[in-house]
């Protein structure tokens, strides 16, 4: 539940997409549609990344918060399908939102059924040896499988070098921000300090760290955000 909650507010994020990247596709402006895709993918990114990092560090103190002790053997299962926070996230613009705009629908249809058909094996493999955790492996490898079918389709569109190199100074943040993370549970015993401490330091670095490597996206968004927050007052 603790995942699906964060995946919500990440997938809102490419939901209004699909009128404008159709309207694009129908006048064959690629310029536009490749720029809105590499805007959208590297917000995606920005915040699937370190999110999906954080949950897996954060795991532990959630789950005693949120539930106690007797649901500590849910910790693993929780870290290993964390990942589809970022999958998902990715697939909700590969998937729901440029297939369609470009009027391949069946070949989103077709990772469907590709991921429900590895879900489907990887769950009798997994679950009965496995239980839960087995079964977390098999979503996590299931929405990996349609996200991946789905990048390979659309590689022309996405092995951009503005998206490159955005996945790229994120993966470097979100490292740092998980060491800073990491070091802030491993060093403060009480269950709420953990996860508000955690979360701020991881914020912080992870801002910082985009902030030193000039992240474009992120700069930009910033000074945008800033604006209009002193612009108000």
């Amino acid at each position: 539940k603790l995942n699906k909650m964060v995946l919500g507010i990440l997938t809102a994020v490419t939901a209004v997409l699909l009128p404008r990247l159709s309207r694009y596709a129908e006048k064959k402006d690629e310029s536009s549609f490749d720029l809105l895709v590499e805007k959208a993918m590297c917000v995606v990114v920005l915040l699937g990344l370190p999110c999906s990092v954080g949950v897996i560090l954060l795991a532990e103190p959630l789950v005693l918060l949120f539930s106690g002790n007797a649901y500590l053997p849910a910790v693993l299962p929780m870290q290993v399908i964390s990942p589809i926070i970022l999958i998902i996230s990715v697939a909700s613009l590969t998937g729901t939102q440029m297939l369609p705009a470009m009027n391949k629908e069946k070949i989103a249809l077709a990772s469907y059924c590709l991921g429900a058909v590895t879900n489907v094996t990887m769950n009798y493999l997994l679950i009965p040896r496995y239980g839960a955790l087995g079964a977390a492996i098999g979503t996590v490898g299931a929405e990996a499988m349609v996200t991946g079918f789905q990048i390979i389709i659309l590689g022309k569109s996405l092995l951009k070098k503005g998206i490159m190199v955005n996945l790229l100074q994120s993966v470097v943040a979100t490292g740092g921000m998980g060491i800073s993370v990491y070091f802030v549970v491993s060093h403060v015993e009480h269950v709420l300090l953990q996860i508000g401490m955690g979360a701020l330091a991881g914020v912080c670095v992870y801002a910082m760290l985009l902030f030193v490597l000039r992240n474009r996206y992120f700069v930009l968004y910033s000074s945008q955000l800033l604006g209009v927050l002193f612009h108000k007052r």
